[in-house]
């Protein structure tokens, strides 16, 4: 039997697993949608799409929550149906 990940059984394990799929739609990815929406698709700063996505925490927000939202915003414009808003206009900013 050969090592644990030879070539062979990874090309095995690779044909039995299911074709990746889009990412999934989670919390953030629909908060993000949601804002764009509740504001009539006008540009966001990433500032506001954080305040939107992490109102729970309030002035707790730390660098990787405006990093996780900026991200999910960036993503958000390529699965959009045409007659929705951007995600990808939201200005990003520091503050």
């Amino acid at each position: 039997m050969g090592r644990l990940g030879d070539a062979a059984r990874m090309a095995k394990m690779r044909a039995r697993r299911a074709p990746f799929t889009d990412a999934r739609d989670g919390r953030l990815k629909r908060k993000v949608r949601q804002a764009f929406r509740r504001f009539g698709g006008k540009p966001l700063t990433t500032t506001e799409l954080v305040k939107h996505c992490y109102w729970f925490v309030g002035e707790e927000i730390k660098s990787w929550h405006r990093t996780n939202v900026s991200r999910v915003a960036d993503t958000c414009h390529s699965d959009r149906p045409r007659d929705e808003p951007r995600a990808a206009d939201h200005v990003v900013t520091t503050a």
